[in-house]
């Protein structure tokens, strides 16, 4: 990766921020450094709570550019390690994801990259899940082929289309959130209607053809809001 990110401490506010930067060998590499300030705008567009968006851009005194967010040491794969699940964190683990996704989207982008490893928290408790990495994230109406980045993103949760190299919507990210549902499900205490429930909203966001899926993140947190727990 051309990436890397550290954890910094503000020296005056004794605050810790993720510093996102390139690698030294990458420093002078235009097109890695192009897409990095490429990435700080488009997630400078997104103001919301389940969204761990770029605070500011600046300058290395070596030349790197390097993005400022939020530091929060948990990610959704650590939790899908080590943890189990009731019905309600789950369900309330999703509308997180797609409370996110949902301004993402009205914000006229596709993420295009969503994995556990892509959602971040701050404790071990899905409530206060953000998505992060906007690095391959789309403007609407474009596609990887545009910005050189073939293949993109982590390939277990990109949809059909996304690996044939089409334009993509939101639908796009509806799929991934299908996946990392059923794997959250893989996880949960117990069986029951909720959980038989729950499956089936995984299977329709995780469709193959993305004309069966939600038409977009609100009309998937419409039906999330159906079940009941």
């Amino acid at each position: 990766m051309p990436a890397q990110v550290h954890r910094v401490r503000h020296r005056d506010l004794q605050t810790l921020h993720a510093l996102k930067t390139l690698r030294p060998d990458r420093a002078y590499d235009a097109v890695s450094r192009d897409l990095l300030l490429r990435e700080a705008r488009l997630s400078m567009k997104i103001s919301h709570p389940n969204v761990a968006s770029v605070q500011t851009a600046l300058r290395l005194a070596d030349g790197r550019p390097a993005l400022i967010a939020a530091w929060m040491p948990f990610t959704l794969s650590d939790c899908l390690n080590t943890q189990l699940f009731s019905p309600r964190e789950i369900r309330q683990a999703m509308i997180s994801i797609l409370s996110g996704l949902e301004a993402v989207h009205a914000a006229g982008l596709v993420h295009a990259d969503i994995a556990p490893d892509n959602l971040l928290l701050s404790r071990e408790d899905l409530k206060d899940l953000k998505i992060t990495d906007f690095g391959i994230a789309l403007e609407q109406g474009e596609r990887h082929a545009d910005l050189d980045l073939i293949p993109a993103g982590h390939s277990t949760f990109s949809a059909p289309e996304q690996k044939a190299g089409m334009v993509l919507d939101g639908r796009a990210d509806l799929y991934a959130c299908g996946l990392i549902l059923t794997l959250l499900l893989e996880r949960c205490k117990g069986e029951g209607r909720v959980q038989e429930q729950l499956a089936v909203f995984a299977g329709h966001l995780s469709q193959q053809e993305r004309k069966n899926r939600p038409q977009n993140a609100s009309a998937a947190l419409r039906l999330l809001m159906k079940i009941d727990i």
